[in-house]
């Protein structure tokens, strides 16, 4: 997911008046129980009961969380820790305030291990975040789904983290809503990529497609890049991107990369969330890489997509790196009609 949105984190308080809340009926808890049951999430055991009582001497933060998720995609926690952490537990909530009987007990390795194959030589879809995957580390993103069954609107997860030492973090709540694919019929049809913006410390580099620029490893050019919205909520995206040695008047490498997969657009955030099943890159060779994912194996963009007429930019990365209130990095793209 890649960029910053604030999720809505209860206190502490509010957990400890979960705990304490026995007035609900048979029929909350039940329901309840069903949305537990109904989740997925790979390399995850599901024990009755309560969740083991924190020490609080791990520290847990959720970078980028997000409040939306999608039926036939599910949804991503982004993990980020001060310790080599090795599992998670989490217990889940239904719209009444009551909390399920029983939690989940995640292996974080087993969960992010997806078979998928390495990163493309050419840019992906915007530009990655600086979160990474890391198996027994400090950063994670945790995969869970949705079976066919799963019915719920809103739900609420409460997670902590744990080490092999037997430290817990303290847990943190965010809350859910089931979103359907779609949202804007402003963003509908083709938008054409015009040119980047890229914010570091102070200085902004500015690269417009079909306009060469030059180093002293080469030049390169972007040809052309677009994105499509469809109003049955589908995307599909393509750019082509081309090299050459400086003193060479042939551009003789390239790499072409489509992809192809869900959309949903919040009007009220901002927030477009790209949901990638299928992604494809090509060479001066040929296919050199090609995948079509599983649901729960998709790659999640979250982006803040302004649409202003014709023009269309799209904030893909905005980091404060040193906590002053001042943004120290923004990638920007800019499309049109």
């Amino acid at each position: 997911m890649k960029t910053k949105i604030s999720a809505t984190i209860l206190s502490i308080a509010f957990l400890s008046f979960l705990a304490c809340d026995k007035k609900s009926t048979t029929t909350t808890i039940d329901e309840v129980e069903n949305i537990t049951e109904n989740i997925t999430i790979r390399g995850a055991s599901l024990i009755t009961g309560d969740m083991p009582v924190p020490n609080n001497g791990i520290q847990l933060s959720l970078p980028e969380v997000s409040e939306n998720a999608f039926l036939d995609a599910g949804f991503e926690i982004p993990i980020s820790t001060n310790a080599d952490v090795s599992g998670a537990y989490i217990r889940f909530i239904n719209d009444k305030n009551k909390a399920a009987t029983s939690y989940y007990d995640v292996d974080l390795e087993a969960n992010e291990n997806t078979g998928k194959s390495s990163p493309f030589n050419s840019p992906r879809l915007f530009k990655k975040s600086k979160n990474t995957k890391t198996a027994k580390g400090t950063e994670f993103r945790l995969n869970l789904g949705f079976t066919p069954q799963f019915d719920a609107e809103t739900f609420c997860y409460e997670i902590c983290v744990y080490d092999d030492q037997g430290n817990i973090s303290a847990p943190q709540t965010v809350c859910i809503t089931v979103k359907e694919w779609g949202g804007s019929t402003a963003l509908l049809g083709q938008w054409n990529f015009m040119y980047y913006e890229d914010f570091y410390e102070g200085s902004t580099t500015i690269e417009e497609a079909g306009i060469e620029y030059c180093d002293s490893f080469g030049c390169y050019i972007t040809d052309y890049g677009f994105l499509i919205f469809n109003a049955d909520g589908t995307f599909a995206y393509e750019s082509k991107y081309s090299r050459k040695e400086v003193n060479s008047t042939v551009y003789d490498s390239f790499d072409t990369y489509e992809s192809a997969g869900n959309w949903s657009y919040d009007n009220a955030s901002n927030l477009l969330t790209l949901v990638e099943y299928f992604a494809k890159n090509t060479d001066e060779n040929g296919v050199n890489y090609e995948e079509l994912l599983p649901i729960l194996d998709a790659d999640i963009y979250q982006v803040i997509a302004i649409i202003s007429g014709n023009e269309l930019q799209i904030i893909s990365d905005e980091y404060d790196d040193d906590g002053d209130g001042i943004i120290d990095e923004r990638y920007k793209e800019f499309y049109g009609r």
